[in-house]
């Protein structure tokens, strides 16, 4: 799904997912990957990519509902 977005908004969104698993793993003790949640993170994609459309924003400045939305 990521061929959908630029190269540049891919090392956003890469950069923001790395973030939040690292943080959702330190808090609660866990070891995920993200190939363990791949089908749930497309998804969010999905969801971001409509969202950025609908509000017509970039992916630099949605960073911060991306993060909510992992």
């Amino acid at each position: 799904y990521l061929s959908n977005f630029e190269i540049r908004e891919i090392r956003i969104i890469k950069s923001v997912l790395l973030k939040g698993k690292k943080s959702f793993n330190n808090a609660h003790d866990t070891y995920y990957r993200l190939e363990d949640v791949e089908f749930e993170l497309v998804s969010v994609l999905k969801r971001f990519k409509a969202m950025l459309l609908q509000k017509n924003e970039t992916v630099e400045a949605m960073q911060g509902y991306l993060m909510q939305s992992i």
